[in-house]
């Protein structure tokens, strides 16, 4: 692990991430099968929010040791309220200072990536583990499939010295990758076999040595698994349901994050190289999106199924609207209050709401159906008092006609 990849970075570490990987923490717990009594090591802890839900699982009887290899991240997770009970030490995770046999459990939250040699890692978990112990431990996601590991990939592109560094936070992004690494560090220990289990959305059959198993390790995509959480669906590490979160707090959430990225880039490298950063960005999440919502609907897509589609967009009062019109090719409305606006002008973003909002209407376009087209004359976010939507549908969908908007870089759409 490199720990200038850390350094400077806890201080904000908690406003940037905490409510994305907070999602993750039930999930990982879950596939460790976390329990009362037990004494747990928690690896590249961070600021400590899962050594604290570990701790509060494995109550008064239990123990919970949390390490880093950044004084950084510890000296904030030590700061952090309710760590009473918790160990906090400084360690490398490819050499971790503990006898064989030790831990019942070892978690690994998003730091697995970092490692410098993953098996090694993989392989000194285990080798920590009690025979009957468990490992669990979620990486990160394709680009295509996290809205941060997209934003980390663009940056790499705009900003060459940095890319080795941002591209290790995909760095094992394919459910073959975590196979692989597994199933070579079950064989890596002479102790004998153990059972390996991806879990991902997707359908995918477990990675499994052998049936026997006496240790088991237990990795999930987190990038996929917070997409399954915007959407409601079925939580594969634990098969149960949850309410979906609305667009809304989607767009709040993913904004915590942008406004640090787009911060640090315009000081770094000016306002163009940040501005571009964020547009391919949202511009990439707002197709892949529309993807999806078109798969739903088996790709028949149509004027109507895009308006069943938009009460996700006015879930909770987050958008007001009049419609004007609607047919099988025309759909026309006016937006009389944002919300979205609101929000990004309140959280000091109104510099690039335009980016994080309004761009996103013609992009979602393109991914959801080539025949759709937009004409947009004015915005809330540009100052109007209401936006004006004009949403056709064109007989070809290799048709010249553009997208005519406001409210948008040129080009954006």
């Amino acid at each position: 692990m490199t720990e200038t990849l850390y350094v400077g970075g806890a201080t904000r570490y908690d406003q940037m991430f905490a409510r994305v990987t907070e999602a993750f923490i039930p999930a990982l717990l879950h596939a460790a099968r976390i329990a009362e009594g037990q004494r747990i090591l928690d690896v590249a802890t961070g600021t400590g929010a899962v050594a604290r839900a570990a701790k509060d699982s494995v109550g008064p009887a239990g123990e919970v040791v949390a390490g880093d290899i950044s004084s950084t991240m510890l000296d904030a997770a030590r700061r952090n309220e309710n760590n009473a009970g918790i160990k906090f030490e400084q360690f490398d995770g490819h050499k971790l200072p503990y006898p064989d046999a030790h831990f019942d459990r070892v978690i690994c939250q998003l730091g697995l990536a970092f490692f410098n040699d993953p098996l090694r890692g993989l392989t000194e978990f285990r080798r920590v583990l009690k025979r009957e112990g468990r490992a669990a431990v979620i990486v990160n996601s394709l680009p295509e499939r996290s809205l941060f590991t997209r934003i980390c990939t663009v940056i790499a592109r705009y900003v060459p010295e940095r890319a080795e560094q941002l591209n290790r936070y995909a760095s094992i992004r394919t459910p073959e990758r975590l196979s692989k690494l597994l199933i070579e560090s079950c064989r890596s220990r002479p102790e004998g076999p153990c059972e390996t289990q991806c879990g991902f959305p997707s359908p995918m059959p477990a990675a499994t040595s052998h049936s026997s198993s006496k240790w088991k390790f237990w990795l999930a995509q987190g990038a996929d698994w917070v997409d399954r959480l915007y959407q409601g669906k079925e939580n594969p590490m634990t098969d149960t349901a949850r309410s979906p979160i609305p667009m809304f707090e989607q767009r709040r959430i993913e904004a915590t994050i942008l406004k640090h990225v787009y911060d640090t880039l315009k000081r770094s490298h000016g306002t163009e190289v940040a501005q571009k950063t964020i547009a391919e960005a949202v511009r990439a999440s707002s197709i892949e999106q529309a993807k999806e919502f078109a798969a739903k609907v088996g790709g028949k897509t149509s004027i109507q199924t895009f308006v069943d589609r938009q009460a996700l967009w006015k879930l909770g009062g987050a958008m007001e609207m009049e419609v004007k019109e609607q047919t099988e090719t025309s759909y026309v409305f006016d937006v009389t209050r944002c919300r979205y606006a609101e929000m990004y002008r309140d959280m000091g973003l109104a510099e690039i709401g335009h980016l994080l909002s309004c761009q996103r209407d013609a992009t979602f376009c393109e991914g959801y159906d080539q025949r759709m087209r937009l004409r947009r004359t004015q915005t809330i976010m540009q100052g109007a008092n209401h936006c004006d939507f004009h949403y056709t549908l064109v007989e070809d969908p290799k048709s010249p006609n553009r997208n005519e908007l406001t409210g948008a870089q040129p080009g954006d759409g």
